[in-house]
């Protein structure tokens, strides 16, 4: 196992980097079955480097939309969570609170240039650091609520929609 983390380490510093920004937007999918190939070899750790890579590539090639990010993280967190009793909904639900928190302050969201450029009009010297300094606080706020919030339904047992549970019922309890 220890063999396996130092050489993901080595492969991510020496080259990994390197060979998946300068890919072709064409061979990008060939690039990232080769790192799978590679995080194979690398054990454990390779999960980490190949998720970290992906989310790379989907900001580098423009596609960061919520609905890649889920198709990417929904295989490892689903299974992983449904294993502690959470539903697929619940998992579901919580990713897309942690998403649009972070989306105000991102400036892969969509509207971030024009909400930038709008500032600009108004305040020449505004910039972009100006722009999540404004927002960090708000998403914050919305992060603590909105927690809250889905802590308070989780705990009440109420369903998250028609036949949706919230929680599944543990093997063996």
């Amino acid at each position: 196992m220890r063999f396996g983390g130092v050489f993901a380490c080595r492969l991510a510093i020496f080259g990994l980097r390197r060979l998946v920004s300068d890919a072709p937007k064409g061979l990008l999918t060939p690039v990232m079955v080769f790192i799978g190939v590679l995080s194979n070899v690398a054990s454990d750790v390779g999960y980490v480097v190949v998720i970290s890579l992906v989310a790379m590539l989907f900001a580098a090639s423009g596609r960061g939309s919520a609905s890649a990010k889920w198709a990417l993280l929904a295989p490892i967190f689903v299974p992983m969570l449904m294993l502690m009793g959470l539903s697929p909904e619940a998992t579901q639900l919580a990713y897309r609170i942690g998403d649009s928190v972070t989306n105000i302050v991102t400036p892969l969201m969509t509207y971030f240039p024009m909400v930038l450029v709008v500032a600009k009009r108004y305040l020449p010297q505004y910039g972009l650091g100006n722009l999540i300094a404004l927002m960090l606080p708000y998403s914050a706020l919305f992060t603590l609520a909105w927690s809250l919030m889905l802590v308070l339904w989780l705990a009440s047992g109420l369903p998250i929609g028609p036949g949706a549970a919230s929680v599944l019922p543990l093997a063996g309890g």
